[in-house]
């Protein structure tokens, strides 16, 4: 069986941008920072629930986009969580073009 260079995905022939696994993983990166970008700072709660999916996927993205430069942690909240439980949870923004490093 022949592997696939590296930034590609079977049938696709064109190479995604460096980090990207999949146009899936592309299209929700983009979706998830026109949630962001839209809504200001946000939870992955809120951002999950715009998304409708669930709030552990929505953090690993952010930290994904984190180590790219397109998202920032900017703090925590103490809102109670649907459960009832009062812990952080970590608010986020997408980074503008502008603050972004060349």
């Amino acid at each position: 069986m022949r592997s696939l260079p590296a930034g590609t995905t079977p049938g696709s022939g064109a190479r995604l941008p460096f980090g990207v696994r999949s146009s899936q993983h592309a299209e929700l990166d983009a979706r998830l920072l026109t949630v962001l970008r839209a809504g200001g700072r946000m939870t992955p709660a809120s951002i999950g629930r715009e998304l409708g999916l669930d709030r552990t996927g929505i953090r690993l993205r952010l930290t994904r986009l984190h180590r790219l430069g397109l998202a920032r942690f900017v703090g925590e909240t103490d809102a109670p969580r649907s459960w009832g439980v009062q812990a952080p949870e970590s608010v986020w923004e997408a980074i503008p073009q502008s603050d972004r490093e060349p």
